[in-house]
């Protein structure tokens, strides 16, 4: 709305106000940007190649059990939050699972210094303090966990972990290792990775090995201690386009991963903006057209660990495609398909303070030939709201059909009228389609009688097949 320039109609009133212009709506992402605050307490091989966005697709509202999560930050102080998941399978209450996040950061807007406890409901019982710290200029940081509850469960989640980084925009590299407070001192992760253009790289081991027993390849040699790492490495390639990454010019990644030698997968993640026209009764009327957003997303895992072991049992592979639309900044539609079930899911979002997700999932699964259906309901009122544009608007549904100034017939045939006849039109041939065609002239049965006349002499006969060819030529 704006004030336009003052103009008399000759009736005296002036027009003081000029129609809304037409307006293209943009809805947020139906995520916030939540999903990365962790990723400096952990290895970056796991949030590169388009791992977060392929988990969130194949993943987020479609599972089949009863979800309820929380996200929420005091206005109060905005450096505390908490975070909280419940899991509750519909078939089997009594399985369900929790955890709660307690966390405290020194800058609101930075996700990478912060210190926080974590309690889960799982066997067993898990708590544990975590502290992180990432200094940005210098790329380095450090981050730790402990564990708060004596248990004699020795699994990794019940283990102190120590872990270093280097990170830069174009490098990482780290390690994790379980320091001797319980039992012995072990390595859990080393990983390195890097981005050169359009293509991303990385490798990660994670044998979870005491130092003794690696020591003990040591003892046997480089190669002996090469080839006991490299059942637990993995390394993958990506391919990102750099004219791609821009925000609202649409995002897509391709990516190979060999998996500690045991199983090869193959992604392919695409993600866009595009723009189509508002068909919604409740918009605006200034409302002209709205952006959506779109992801598909593949993935084909091949298991590699019977390769050349005649032994072992046959290779068993799976295959999964997902899409995902955004139809507005409410209504989140989802499809999945794959070699081991079918499913969808239907997530509605108010954008109130805080605001609040509802979703409902259905799945068939083949192995069992039955169906299972899930709930997810959640609660934040914190995270960075994004948006994004096409880079163009580009043609599609009606727009794509060219256009021409309507001649007289095709406006009969919109009205349901043909073609008025008058009276000295009755016997018009060309009005009754009776004018001959020049190929009628073609069909006369001069060939057959000069070639089947008794009649006929074969001087004559000749000559009338030759006039024949000639008709024939000219047709």
């Amino acid at each position: 709305m704006g004030l336009s320039m003052s103009r008399n109609d000759g009736s005296g009133s002036a027009s003081l106000k000029s129609a809304p212009p037409p307006v293209v709506l943009v809805p947020p992402l139906f995520e916030r940007d939540l999903r990365m605050r962790n990723r400096m307490a952990h290895s970056s091989y796991d949030y590169m190649f388009a791992k977060p966005a392929m988990r969130f697709l194949f993943d987020d509202y479609v599972n089949a059990l009863g979800r309820t999560w929380l996200n929420f930050r005091p206005t109060e102080d905005p450096r505390v939050s908490v975070a909280a998941v419940f899991d509750t399978p519909l078939e089997d209450p009594k399985q369900a699972t929790g955890l709660i996040n307690l966390r405290f950061q020194p800058n609101p807007d930075d996700y990478s210094n912060f210190f926080d406890i974590k309690a889960a409901a799982k066997s067993g019982g898990i708590a544990r303090a975590r502290a992180c710290y990432f200094d940005p200029t210098r790329g380095l940081g450090a981050w730790g966990s402990l564990p708060l509850l004596a248990s004699s469960v020795t699994g990794p989640e019940h283990r102190a972990h120590l872990g270093v980084r280097y990170s830069s925009p174009i490098w990482t590299a780290g390690a994790v290792v379980s320091p001797a407070l319980k039992g012995e001192a072990s390595l859990e992760h080393l990983w390195v990775g890097g981005q050169q253009g359009s293509f991303s790289f990385g490798a990660q081991c994670s044998p979870n090995q005491p130092f003794s027993k690696l020591q003990g390849g040591i003892g046997g040699g480089a190669q002996s201690l090469l080839d006991a790492l490299a059942e637990h490495t993995s390394y993958a390639l990506a391919y990102t386009p750099v004219s791609a990454q821009a925000p609202g010019r649409g995002t897509f990644t391709a990516a190979v991963e060999v998996q500690e030698q045991r199983q090869m997968v193959v992604s392919f993640l695409y993600h866009m903006a595009v723009q189509r026209n508002v068909r919604n009764p409740f918009e605006s009327r200034d409302a002209a057209a709205i952006v959506n957003y779109v992801d598909v997303g593949l993935q084909v895992a091949t298991d590699v660990a019977s390769a050349g072991n005649g032994n072992a049992p046959p290779a068993s592979s799976a295959a999964s495609l997902a899409v995902a639309w955004q139809a507005n900044k409410g209504l989140l539609v989802k499809a999945k398909v794959g070699t081991d079930s079918i499913g969808a899911a239907v997530a509605f979002k108010s954008w109130w303070h805080p605001s609040w997700v509802a979703a409902a999932s259905a799945n068939w699964l083949f192995a069992t030939n039955s169906p299972k259906f899930g709930i997810t309901l959640g609660v934040e009122n914190h995270g960075n709201i994004r948006y994004e544009r096409p880079k163009e608007v580009v043609l599609r549904g009606a727009a794509v059909v060219q256009r021409h100034i309507a001649l007289p017939a095709d406006i009969r045939n919109r009205e349901g009228e043909g073609l008025l006849v008058t009276p000295d039109q009755f016997d018009d041939k060309n009005i009754l389609g009776q004018v001959p065609r020049a190929a009628d002239q073609c069909l006369e049965p001069c060939c057959d009688v000069a070639a089947d006349s008794d009649q006929v002499s074969e001087g004559m006969r000749w000559h009338m097949m030759v006039l024949c060819a000639q008709k024939l030529m000219s047709c």
